[in-house]
């Protein structure tokens, strides 16, 4: 099997028609480990992104994290 680096696949003329499994399967084991390692950063911004907006929203949230850290910063100064 022929495999390509990943710039040659973002750049392929009529990509559109192309489907995700074919691309994936023509990425090098390191340039599929690079995308997913992306993925996971991603959908980890994502989480923390929805997190923050969950604590902004519900004050019981906000207030239970803010009990956490005093509680970490209490830990970590006896």
């Amino acid at each position: 099997m022929m495999t390509a680096s990943a710039s040659t696949l973002l750049n392929y003329p009529g990509k559109e028609d192309v489907a995700p499994e074919w691309v994936w399967s023509h990425l090098t084991p390191a340039h599929q480990h690079e995308v997913f390692e992306s993925l996971v950063k991603l959908c980890w911004q994502i989480v923390q992104s929805v997190e923050m907006t969950t604590a902004d929203a519900d004050p019981a949230v906000r207030h239970k994290d803010e009990v956490a850290h005093e509680d970490e910063v209490a830990d970590e100064s006896a």
